[in-house]
Protein backbone atom coordinates (compact mmCIF):
# COMPACT_ATOMS: atom_id res chain seq x y z
CA UNK A 1 0.00 0.00 0.00
CA UNK A 2 2.77 2.44 0.85
CA UNK A 3 4.55 1.72 -2.40
CA UNK A 4 1.45 2.64 -4.47
CA UNK A 5 0.95 5.88 -2.56
CA UNK A 6 4.64 6.71 -3.00
CA UNK A 7 4.60 6.07 -6.77
CA UNK A 8 1.39 8.10 -7.13
CA UNK A 9 3.02 11.04 -5.36
CA UNK A 10 6.02 10.83 -7.72
CA UNK A 11 3.72 10.69 -10.75
CA UNK A 12 1.94 13.84 -9.53
CA UNK A 13 5.31 15.66 -9.30
CA UNK A 14 6.30 14.68 -12.84
CA UNK A 15 6.00 17.71 -15.11
CA UNK A 16 3.98 17.26 -18.29
CA UNK A 17 5.60 16.92 -21.70
CA UNK A 18 4.94 19.76 -24.13
CA UNK A 19 5.09 18.73 -27.80
CA UNK A 20 6.05 21.08 -30.63
CA UNK A 21 5.63 19.81 -34.20
CA UNK A 22 6.03 21.19 -37.71
CA UNK A 23 5.77 19.54 -41.09
CA UNK A 24 6.17 20.88 -44.62
CA UNK A 25 7.46 19.49 -47.92
CA UNK A 26 11.07 20.46 -47.06
CA UNK A 27 11.11 20.29 -43.29
CA UNK A 28 9.83 18.14 -40.44
CA UNK A 29 10.61 18.55 -36.77
CA UNK A 30 9.29 17.39 -33.45
CA UNK A 31 10.37 18.44 -29.97
CA UNK A 32 9.37 17.06 -26.59
CA UNK A 33 9.99 19.59 -23.81
CA UNK A 34 9.81 18.85 -20.12
CA UNK A 35 10.74 20.69 -16.96
CA UNK A 36 12.83 18.71 -14.47
CA UNK A 37 11.51 17.10 -11.34
CA UNK A 38 11.49 19.52 -8.40
CA UNK A 39 14.63 17.96 -6.88
CA UNK A 40 16.66 18.80 -10.04
CA UNK A 41 15.43 22.38 -10.54
CA UNK A 42 18.43 24.09 -8.89
CA UNK A 43 20.63 22.45 -11.56
CA UNK A 44 18.45 21.74 -14.61
CA UNK A 45 16.01 24.15 -16.28
CA UNK A 46 14.65 21.93 -19.06
CA UNK A 47 15.00 18.73 -21.05
CA UNK A 48 14.37 18.77 -24.80
CA UNK A 49 14.30 15.72 -27.06
CA UNK A 50 14.19 16.51 -30.77
CA UNK A 51 14.19 15.14 -34.29
CA UNK A 52 14.53 17.27 -37.40
CA UNK A 53 14.70 16.28 -41.05
CA UNK A 54 15.31 18.76 -43.86
CA UNK A 55 15.89 18.47 -47.57
CA UNK A 56 18.54 21.21 -47.41
CA UNK A 57 21.22 22.60 -45.12
CA UNK A 58 19.68 23.85 -41.88
CA UNK A 59 21.06 27.04 -40.39
CA UNK A 60 19.54 28.67 -37.35
CA UNK A 61 20.42 31.64 -35.23
CA UNK A 62 20.68 30.87 -31.51
CA UNK A 63 20.34 33.87 -29.24
CA UNK A 64 22.20 34.24 -25.94
CA UNK A 65 20.50 32.76 -22.92
CA UNK A 66 21.07 32.20 -19.24
CA UNK A 67 21.74 28.46 -19.49
CA UNK A 68 24.65 26.18 -20.30
CA UNK A 69 23.56 23.61 -22.89
CA UNK A 70 24.52 19.94 -22.78
CA UNK A 71 23.78 18.43 -26.21
CA UNK A 72 23.84 14.70 -26.93
CA UNK A 73 23.37 14.14 -30.64
CA UNK A 74 22.11 10.89 -32.17
CA UNK A 75 22.08 12.18 -35.75
CA UNK A 76 24.50 14.10 -37.95
CA UNK A 77 26.94 16.42 -36.16
CA UNK A 78 26.24 20.14 -35.99
CA UNK A 79 28.52 23.05 -36.76
CA UNK A 80 28.53 25.91 -34.26
CA UNK A 81 29.74 29.25 -35.62
CA UNK A 82 30.45 32.30 -33.49
CA UNK A 83 30.34 35.16 -36.06
CA UNK A 84 32.99 37.02 -34.03
CA UNK A 85 35.52 34.18 -34.55
CA UNK A 86 34.26 32.16 -37.56
CA UNK A 87 37.64 30.44 -38.03
CA UNK A 88 37.01 28.56 -34.76
CA UNK A 89 33.80 26.97 -36.09
CA UNK A 90 33.77 23.20 -35.66
CA UNK A 91 31.50 20.20 -36.13
CA UNK A 92 30.34 18.52 -32.93
CA UNK A 93 28.33 15.41 -32.12
CA UNK A 94 28.13 15.83 -28.34
CA UNK A 95 29.06 19.08 -26.64
CA UNK A 96 28.58 21.62 -23.88
CA UNK A 97 27.89 25.18 -24.90
CA UNK A 98 28.65 27.73 -22.21
CA UNK A 99 26.95 31.04 -21.64
CA UNK A 100 27.32 33.29 -24.68
CA UNK A 101 27.12 37.06 -24.80
CA UNK A 102 26.20 37.12 -28.51
CA UNK A 103 24.31 35.05 -31.07
CA UNK A 104 25.78 31.98 -32.75
CA UNK A 105 24.84 30.09 -35.91
CA UNK A 106 24.15 26.36 -35.79
CA UNK A 107 24.25 24.32 -39.02
CA UNK A 108 23.24 20.74 -39.70
CA UNK A 109 23.20 18.85 -42.97
CA UNK A 110 21.59 15.57 -42.04
CA UNK A 111 19.06 14.14 -39.66
CA UNK A 112 19.27 16.17 -36.48
CA UNK A 113 18.23 14.05 -33.50
CA UNK A 114 19.17 14.25 -29.89
CA UNK A 115 18.68 15.36 -26.34
CA UNK A 116 19.41 18.80 -24.98
CA UNK A 117 19.68 19.51 -21.26
CA UNK A 118 19.58 23.18 -20.29
CA UNK A 119 21.66 23.53 -17.14
CA UNK A 120 21.70 26.39 -14.68
CA UNK A 121 25.17 27.91 -14.19
CA UNK A 122 25.38 26.14 -10.81
CA UNK A 123 24.29 22.85 -12.41
CA UNK A 124 26.90 23.19 -15.16
CA UNK A 125 29.62 23.95 -12.62
CA UNK A 126 28.67 20.91 -10.51
CA UNK A 127 28.46 18.60 -13.53
CA UNK A 128 31.61 19.79 -15.32
CA UNK A 129 33.73 20.54 -12.26
CA UNK A 130 35.38 23.56 -13.89
CA UNK A 131 34.92 27.31 -13.49
CA UNK A 132 32.28 28.62 -15.88
CA UNK A 133 34.89 30.92 -17.46
CA UNK A 134 36.32 27.73 -19.03
CA UNK A 135 33.20 27.35 -21.20
CA UNK A 136 31.94 30.95 -21.51
CA UNK A 137 31.57 31.88 -25.21
CA UNK A 138 32.78 28.41 -26.17
CA UNK A 139 31.52 25.06 -27.38
CA UNK A 140 33.46 22.19 -25.87
CA UNK A 141 33.24 18.60 -27.12
CA UNK A 142 32.13 16.23 -24.34
CA UNK A 143 35.33 14.23 -24.74
CA UNK A 144 37.32 17.31 -23.79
Amino acid sequence: MTRRADSSARAADTPPIRWVRHESAQHHFEMALRAPLPALRPWVRRFCGYVEYRSDLARRLEVPGSDTVLSINFGAPVKVIDPRVPREAAWHAHFVSGLYDSCVLVESSGPFEGLQVDLTPLGAHRLLGVPMTEVTNRVVALGD
